[in-house]
């Protein structure tokens, strides 16, 4: 199943070369594989290509987060919230940040 959508989104990448939204969707695919270094490099492509996207950032910081960068994770954090992102909910869902939620710093600082 996520070899077909990889396939799909890889033809598509053909297709639109300049997508960021295509370069997002393969690397949640990545991500999803445990693909970071893969997931890592497409999103730097995105980010390249639309640097203003806050959810880019986001997912820069999931990477960051499971890698157990929890500092690059928090800025990378700040600069989605800064393009405007809305983090908290995506991080209180989202496993990859299960270590630095039980850091009471963190905590603190998401609900800021």
């Amino acid at each position: 199943e996520r070899a077909g959508a990889r396939a799909a989104w890889e033809k598509a990448l053909v297709r639109d070369p300049k997508s960021a939204d295509v370069r997002l969707n393969l690397c949640l695919l990545a991500f999803d594989e445990g693909r970071l270094d893969d997931a890592r490099r497409l999103l730097d492509e995105a980010r390249s290509l639309e640097p203003g996207r806050g959810d880019v950032y986001f997912h820069i910081a999931r990477i960051e987060a499971v890698r157990g960068d929890g500092e690059s994770a928090l800025a990378s954090l700040e600069e989605a919230r800064r393009r405007g992102f809305d983090i908290r909910g995506a991080v209180l869902n989202d496993p990859a940040f299960t270590r630095l939620l039980a850091n009471p710093e963190f905590r603190g600082w998401l609900e800021r």
